[in-house]
């Protein structure tokens, strides 16, 4: 039979090697979230690095545009005060000049319409020019044009229509700075604005 001590013994060695086997399990485990929280911790450093990189390529793309956008607003501005500029001298180009000019100008509406018979509108400053100038295009093409009555708003140029009306070419500086407008901002852009926008 077992003594009291002994049995006492025995149980607190069973104790103490279950106690042992429970830490070492706890300790495990322990480990095993330990590594866990770890590879989580990683993962979330990964994606705010990543965000952080997606916002800063956002931003600066961003500003990029706006850098870009504002150079285009710039360029915009001069050109059409280049324009306006050019438009305004035609009053100040000597009167031959801007007499082939305007003679050119007819050439080029009259072959745009295609028709034998147009009306010219002329405005007011151009009126008396316009209509020698049309008796001269009418005897070298072998059309008729005739010189409305009815003056148009713009200060400089002329409209000519065909016959029926249905076909109108605008040649006031108004029209013509439109018209102008994207063939100069492609030359300039070409030429100068390789790497700005």
């Amino acid at each position: 039979m077992k003594s009291i001590e002994q049995v006492v013994n025995e149980t607190a060695e069973r104790y103490r090697e279950e106690l042992s086997k429970a830490l070492q399990e706890s300790l495990e485990l322990l480990r095993g979230e330990l590594k866990k929280a770890e590879e989580e911790a990683r993962r979330i450093l990964e994606r705010a690095k990543e965000d952080g990189n997606r916002a800063y390529r956002h931003h600066t793309t961003q500003a990029e545009l706006e850098s870009r956008g504002m150079a285009l607003r710039a360029f915009e501005e001069a050109l059409d005060g280049l324009i306006d500029e050019a438009i305004e001298g035609l009053g100040k180009v000597g009167k031959e000049r801007y007499s082939k000019s305007l003679k050119s100008f007819l050439l080029e509406a009259v072959d745009a319409i295609g028709s034998t018979e147009l009306e010219v509108r002329p405005s007011k400053k151009d009126a008396a020019l316009l209509k020698k100038l049309c008796k001269e295009v009418e005897r070298e093409q072998g059309i008729k044009l005739s010189i409305s009555r009815e003056r148009i708003g713009s200060e400089r140029g002329f409209i000519m229509l065909s016959k029926d009306g249905k076909v109108a070419v605008d040649y006031t500086p108004e029209a013509l700075k439109e018209r102008l407008k994207p063939v100069i901002r492609r030359r300039v852009a070409e030429e100068y604005l390789k790497g700005v926008i």
